[in-house]
């Protein structure tokens, strides 16, 4: 039986050659010191993603999966692997800065009732991303996708909250999500019915109806 880890990194990919040496370059020097896994699930891409993998980065353990199974399965598929107390969700073109995981890790241990925390993401130009969110109907997470200037797209984005302080949020991206362990045994996971997209603000919706707060901090950031 392996040794329980501090943290376990989940990256799903799918085609993400372009991404992939950049993301896991910065990643392995933001866990240089820290107790850790990397698990990459691979959804069956047809470039040389998992080449790429296995030639620079050996000690990332390959999940390899023959169909394209969505993000929300393929998370789960490593689930059942990883060790560690805390998992971070990470999408293949998120760039960590160094000290933005043992800053997180340290706010979350100190607050027990936190069961997900996101750092701010910023775009290359590092202007900010706004990747917390209200919970929305349908029509209006699709308004805000394709309309995000709209009255509607303001509130569902939250563009009428200071993002430059720590709050509790209904949910954020999936692209970089620490979630505690605990949190997936008591909600089981990620919901698969959800192919692509909205997998994560339904696990957050679940997370806090069992309880756990859902956090974003400003002090931390990632290149997203």
């Amino acid at each position: 039986m392996r040794r329980r880890k501090t943290l376990s990194v989940v990256i799903v990919s799918y085609n993400s050659r372009r991404f992939l040496y950049a993301c896991l370059t910065k990643l392995m020097d933001a866990l240089s010191s820290l107790d850790h896994e990397i698990y990459l699930v691979d959804n069956h891409s047809r470039d040389d993603s998992v080449s790429i993998v296995k030639t620079y980065f050996p000690q990332v353990r390959l999940i390899r999966n023959t169909k394209n199974l969505g993000f929300g399965s393929a998370c789960n598929k490593a689930l059942s692997h990883v060790q560690g107390d805390y998992v971070l969700f990470l999408n293949p073109d998120v760039q960590v800065r160094a000290d933005t995981l043992r800053g997180l890790l340290s706010y979350i241990e100190k607050h027990p009732h936190i069961g997900i925390l996101t750092c701010k993401l910023l775009y290359p130009d590092g202007s900010l991303q706004y990747s917390c969110r209200r919970y929305p109907s349908l029509l209006v997470h699709f308004i805000g996708i394709l309309f995000p200037r709209s009255q509607l797209a303001r509130h569902y984005l939250m563009l009428d909250e200071d993002h430059s302080h720590i709050q509790e949020i209904d949910w954020s991206l999936g692209a970089f999500l620490l979630i505690r362990k605990e949190v997936f045994q008591q909600i089981c996971g990620f919901d698969e019915r959800f192919f692509l997209y909205f997998e994560d603000g339904d696990f957050c919706r679940r997370a806090k109806k069992a309880g756990w707060n859902i956090v974003y901090t400003p002090h931390y950031s990632a290149i997203h």
